[in-house]
């Protein structure tokens, strides 16, 4: 059971954790578009600290944490 849905019956969702997981996620430009030639110039520097460090995808980290109750939450990192 999900923290959520242990929070939507009203019970309390913290655990000890007993084990997690972390999982990388990426998405290159290049893969999604067909060619590096293709890729939209405002998502290979969409901001001004870009322009010395060009994009080429985008990535994040989900992390799995369980208790061994058999709750398990999924959490998502920020992309960057």
């Amino acid at each position: 059971m999900t923290c959520n849905a242990m929070k939507a019956r009203g019970a309390s969702c913290l655990r000890p954790v007993d084990r997690q997981r972390a999982i990388q996620l990426e998405a290159r430009f290049a893969d999604v578009f067909g060619g590096a030639d293709k890729v939209p110039a405002e998502l290979l520097t969409p901001a001004a600290h870009f322009r010395r460090l060009p994009r080429t995808g985008q990535v994040s980290t989900l992390v799995i944490v369980e208790s061994d109750d058999g709750m398990a939450d999924l959490i998502k990192a920020r992309p960057s």
